[in-house]
């Protein structure tokens, strides 16, 4: 079996788009290492798909506000972000939690900030916003988590809306998950793009055996992709998107399920 049809069967497999996957199956026949399929296919992934190296920590306070549907995982993320910054970068890390509307979502991000010792604020009005930020002036990164919301949620959105003008953040990062369907995928990018994320974090790679729509996803909204969640521990489950990732995930085989 060629390297070709292989690299197809793997694509086809993970539920990559048609028109996407001809295009990446051209950009890998032509790489000077064709008969090497990853390193193939990683050529062709960098040429369609954007990656941004995770936070960019060139300001202080750097500024980050995660968004996000309900149930991706926005919180656990926060806190391992800020985990990985306080105590593998050792840098000072501020946290502000808008998520005042689910249960126990503040109190969540508090119990987290809590063990890694790390301020934590919460905040309901843009003024309230505008205060914490204020206050986190000396440390190096804010993370910011914030209420979940469908793209449907019009008022909510312009509620969240008038918080991150107040913020004013550096970045901000759309959170998906890779089990949502695609069709959901779509309209969770048609909703938030009001908010202007600019850049894409997946979470939940271990509960998926399908990574098709990452590229999909990266491909149809043009935002680099920035961290991958593999799993609930703090701060260990995460990473920094990479396109050898991505490769390897695509061309391993994705075993069938039986009734």
């Amino acid at each position: 079996v060629s390297i070709d049809a292989v690299l197809r069967q793997r694509l086809e497999q993970h539920d990559v788009e048609e028109n996407l996957l001809e295009a990446i199956l051209t950009t890998a026949r032509s790489h000077e290492g064709a008969d090497d399929i990853q390193a193939a296919l990683v050529a062709a992934i960098l040429s369609k798909v954007k990656f941004s190296d995770g936070i960019a920590m060139d300001g202080i306070p750097r500024v980050v506000a995660l968004l996000g549907p309900t149930g991706v995982g926005k919180t656990t993320t926060t806190a391992k972000l800020a985990a990985h910054h306080r105590l593998q970068e050792q840098k000072r890390v501020g946290l502000i939690t808008m998520d005042t509307t689910r249960v126990g979502g503040s109190e969540q991000l508090q119990a987290y900030a809590n063990i890694i010792d790390v301020p934590c604020v919460v905040a309901q009005t843009p003024h309230d916003v505008t205060e914490a930020i204020s206050g986190y002036a000396a440390y190096d990164l804010v993370l910011i988590d914030t209420p979940g919301r469908t793209g449907a949620d019009s008022a909510g959105l312009a509620d969240m809306r008038a918080l991150l003008d107040a913020a004013r953040p550096h970045e901000t990062h759309l959170l998906v998950s890779a089990t949502t369907r695609r069709v959901d995928l779509w309209e969770t990018s048609r909703g938030f793009q009001p908010l202007s994320p600019g850049h894409i974090a997946f979470t939940k790679l271990d509960e998926t055996t399908a990574f098709g729509d990452i590229l999909n996803f990266a491909d149809h909204t043009q935002l680099p992709l920035s961290y991958f969640s593999t799993g609930q521990t703090v701060p260990d489950a995460i990473e920094v998107a990479a396109a050898d990732r991505l490769a390897r995930l695509l061309v391993s085989e994705r075993r069938p399920f039986y009734c």
